[in-house]
């Protein structure tokens, strides 16, 4: 749904900080509707048996996050 010119001007005033609260109240609760699909549940379920199954894989903390930080 776009944003009204109306909605728009008055966002516009807003600072920065008052921004980032209306940003982090929207995404809060869009959160708690929309929440992870059947597909996403399942490729996370599948992910998970694959670590249990295969636990020699699996990386440390921080190698992963090193890694993803290249």
């Amino acid at each position: 749904m776009p944003v009204t010119a109306t909605l728009a001007n008055q966002l516009r005033r807003l600072s920065a900080r008052e921004k980032a609260a209306v940003a982090d109240h929207l995404w809060r609760e869009a959160e708690t509707k929309l929440g992870p699909t059947d597909t996403q549940v399942a490729e996370l379920d599948r992910r998970a048996a694959a670590a249990l199954a295969t636990p020699q894989k699996l990386r440390p903390l921080g190698d992963a996050l090193r890694r993803l930080r290249r």
